[in-house]
């Protein structure tokens, strides 16, 4: 069972939070050098001094971006920048934002506490595989701090509507801040006391399965961060919890967009020769390289929809590759590898096409959530674009649900929850 509480949560001071859109920024593995650039221009207790500190070159062991970290932590709060609640709460999150066909929606949840536990107890599922140098990162942040400066973003499966009573009692509660962010989503934060509310909600999720979105870095290094603890044999459970966004995997509120891929070549990728080596796997159908010719390849990408991509090895045409014979893709994929994700569209895209028909086998790829921008970075001779249609919320959950992670950026869940509304002090 999914084991969530009410808790403490330290905040920015009222004062400050009247300007939040200046405190506020996305979580770190989106932020670009540019943007940690400018949120450290934007105001002096921006929450980017401690979740994603500048490096220099002459830092040390004793003066590094964690030690800096743990010191604007000490001093913030010395000097009342930021301030405790005096009684446990859970928080409602709404996210206001427009979604890729232009109309408003808005996404409801709220923020927690999580009891931390291994995967595979089949309460806490994961979607995506992890690498050693982030979680390396964020360990040495927690260790420095004993403090979490974002949540993670969590889903949880509640098709009977169980939740939505309590939780609309939640987000109904008192505000604590209102902004909008940079991309114009509006950020909303409310703070319930009510412990019998707070009680309703907890016991409803007992029962609840919970699954990442984003955050599975931050995930298991609270985990690694825990198991130190626990070997020091610091007192207490506060190291046995994490705080996460949790949101309703059911409705029209979740917005996952495509991860398109450029791909860096070390040989040219020339159209006559691979065409061919596509067309005996795949349909192909040619589309002028223009603006009209862009326009048609994204829309018949969409409108084809699953097993279907766009295709631009730069020259004079873009290309939709769909229909795939399934017979003639079998053998790409690994041993073993599970129907779930056999069948995603990026297993696809990386077995048979990238690794199999293109004889990629180290890919060096960058990403873009935006068709058009993908297909611009383009240069011929040296990079290739793929165009993807997004996972579906469904394939998260039937991956998740068997055991399996998905190939590396299959989700790029949208809006992101915002770092620095609330922070969780693990150890004081």
């Amino acid at each position: 069972m999914a084991v969530i509480k009410a808790f403490c949560s330290v905040r920015y001071n009222e004062r400050l939070l009247a300007y939040a859109e200046n405190l506020m920024t996305p979580p770190y593995d989106v932020i670009s050098p540019e943007d940690q650039e400018s949120y450290y221009d934007q105001n002096p207790f921006n929450v980017i001094r401690l979740l994603l500190g500048k490096q220099f070159p002459d830092d040390t062991n004793e003066n590094n971006r964690y030690t800096r970290a743990r010191d604007f932590l000490e001093n913030w709060t010395r000097d009342g920048v930021l301030v405790p609640d005096d009684s446990p709460s859970i928080y409602g999150y709404s996210e206001v934002y427009r979604g890729p066909d232009g109309k408003t929606k808005r996404r409801d949840g709220f923020l927690a506490l999580l009891e931390l536990e291994e995967w595979g107890k089949k309460n806490v599922f994961p979607h995506e595989h992890t690498y050693a140098g982030p979680k390396a990162d964020r360990l040495n942040l927690v260790r420095a701090t004993g403090c979490q400066f974002s949540t993670i973003f969590s889903l949880y499966s509640d098709p009977k509507g169980e939740t939505s009573r309590i939780v609309q009692s939640v987000i109904s509660s008192p505000e604590v801040t209102r902004y909008k962010d940079r991309d114009g989503v509006e950020h909303i934060l409310t703070r319930c006391g009510d412990a019998a509310v707070n009680e309703g909600l907890i016991a409803a999720m007992r029962d609840k399965k919970v699954f990442v979105a984003d955050g599975h870095h931050r995930y298991e290094t609270m985990l690694a961060y825990r198991d130190e603890l626990e070997r020091e044999g610091v007192p207490g459970d506060d190291h046995r919890y994490m705080a996460v966004y949790f949101t309703l995997m059911e409705g029209e509120a979740i917005t996952i967009l495509p991860c398109h891929r450029i791909i860096q070549t070390e040989r040219p990728i020339e159209p006559k020769a691979v065409l061919p080596i596509l067309s005996e796997v795949f349909s192909v159908q040619a589309f002028g390289n223009d603006k009209e010719g862009a326009r048609r390849l994204i829309r018949a990408l969409e409108e084809k929809g699953k097993g279907s991509f766009g295709f631009f090895p730069g020259g004079d045409r873009y290309f939709l590759l769909s229909d795939a014979n399934r017979d003639k893709t079998a053998r790409f994929f690994p041993a073993g590898m599970k129907d779930e994700i056999r069948q995603l569209d990026v297993s696809v895209l990386h077995d048979v096409l990238i690794r199999g028909l293109l004889s990629i086998v180290d890919p060096k790829i960058g990403y873009s959530q935006d068709a058009r921008e993908a297909l611009g970075r383009v240069v011929g001779g040296t990079s290739i674009a793929f165009l993807v249609n997004a996972t579906k919320i469904e394939e998260v959950k039937a991956a998740s649900l068997a055991g399996e992670r998905m190939p590396q950026k299959s989700t790029y869940f949208y809006p992101k929850p915002a770092s620095g509304l609330v922070f969780y002090r693990l150890i004081t």
